[in-house]
């Protein structure tokens, strides 16, 4: 299951949570741990071209949602710790944080995803389940250096993800509601209805355009399937089209890749003006897709880890495609 995606000059990250049926049945599923897979995308076709994997840190971090690159690490939300690793794509050295201090070791905030802005702050969304924290969606901010807390952001949003701030505005997910949440001043000023009865996960903004991901209410177990989409709307917010996703399962992650995406402040990936190496690509070819990819890193890894427990014997878009 890939959730989150993003990228440096030279390659794009995308995090991928993994589970295993551990019955016949396939009704009670165990997390196993993800790991980030590095790609980078062929100039002559368009297509994605697998490099390698970076094995999530810990054991125990199996349930990684949005990746953001910032300042040459790789930061990643671990909803199952409720902690934030950051990680260095060269040798997998990492630290990892709490922003909440109170609370680790299990999912209590479900810290799902970040923005970075330009005075070193980052904004973490706690989605906050509501039977475990008995408590809204909040917005903390803590210091990309110290890591220390700077700020929280009580919101009465229930689920929520993403959050981006434009100027002094944020915009935050209200997943279960379908909406985004306009919030000045530590206020909700305006509330924007997306959809109806679907979950709303994954926002990209160009400069004229927002793309909204939507996707069915489903059980956890059967998130793979159902029909997604991407809701496209202007600045002003009114519908301008939709891109129809049939049997895409959960949307986690949206990017715009050749143009700046201001709910992912890193630059273009498909642009010169980001890359001087790079040609700009218009249209990236479908018969090789993010899916694609993962799978074959997952048949990689297990490979790989059965050689290895052999040898002793006495683991992109974004949806979830």
């Amino acid at each position: 299951m890939l959730y989150g995606m993003s990228w440096d000059k030279d390659f794009i990250y995308a995090a991928y949570r993994r589970r295993k049926a551990r019955n016949r049945n396939n009704l009670s599923l165990k997390r196993l741990m993800g790991w980030i897979t590095v790609t980078t995308i062929n100039p002559d076709n368009g297509t994605f071209d697998f490099k390698r994997y970076i094995k999530m840190p810990r054991e125990d971090f199996v349930d990684v949602h949005q990746i953001q690159v910032h300042n040459g690490k790789i930061w990643a939300t671990c909803t199952s710790l409720n902690t934030i690793a950051v990680i260095d794509p060269e040798n997998g050295s990492f630290i990892h944080w709490l922003p909440n201090k109170e609370w680790s070791g299990s999912d209590r905030n479900h810290f799902n995803s970040l923005f970075f802005d330009q005075e070193n702050k980052v904004y973490v969304t706690a989605h906050n389940n509501s039977f475990k924290s008995n408590n809204y969606s909040q917005i903390y901010i803590h210091d990309t250096k110290t890591y220390e807390q700077l700020d929280l952001i009580e919101l009465p949003l229930y689920c929520s993800h993403n959050v981006v701030k434009i100027d002094n505005t944020l915009f935050v997910g209200d997943t279960n509601k379908s909406s985004i949440a306009i919030v000045e001043d530590r206020e909700i000023v305006d509330y924007v209805k997306i959809d109806e009865n679907k979950w709303l996960r994954g926002i990209a903004i160009s400069e004229d355009m927002w793309a909204i991901g939507v996707s069915p209410f489903t059980e956890s177990n059967y998130r793979g399937s159902g029909d997604g989409k991407v809701v496209l709307t202007g600045n002003d917010f009114k519908k301008q089209g939709e891109i129809y996703l049939p049997s895409s399962g959960q949307i986690y992650e949206l990017r715009w890749l050749d143009v700046w995406d201001h709910a992912h402040p890193v630059g273009p990936f498909l642009s010169s003006d980001f890359n001087p190496n790079r040609d700009s690509l218009n249209v990236l070819k479908e018969d090789r897709t993010i899916r694609d990819i993962e799978d074959q890193a997952c048949q990689n890894h297990d490979t790989q880890r059965q050689e290895k427990q052999l040898a002793q014997t006495p683991l992109s878009v974004n949806q979830n495609r």
